[in-house]
């Protein structure tokens, strides 16, 4: 995992209030990019994410659980961005 810079320009960002540990989702419909900021101030990128699974994650009761679930258990490439 690199730690990558570089501005995204995302089309879809969900900002997440109830969440423990989930602070931002957003997307880009270009780059099919999922990223994901945590509530402790860590930034994550994930790579050739298909957009059914971005609104899969937004759209669930318990978005931890569906991040976890369809993102953080699955192959996707990733890597941690410094902000």
């Amino acid at each position: 995992m690199s730690q990558m810079t570089e501005k995204i320009p995302y089309d879809r960002v969900c900002d997440f209030f109830n969440s423990e540990n989930i602070e931002t989702i957003a997307y880009s419909d270009k780059l099919n990019i999922l990223m994901v900021r945590f509530t402790n101030a860590t930034e994550y990128r994930y790579y050739d994410v298909p957009i059914e699974v971005w609104s899969s994650v937004v759209s669930a009761g318990s978005v931890g659980r569906a991040f976890n679930t369809y993102v953080s258990r699955s192959d996707f490439r990733y890597e941690r961005i410094d902000i």
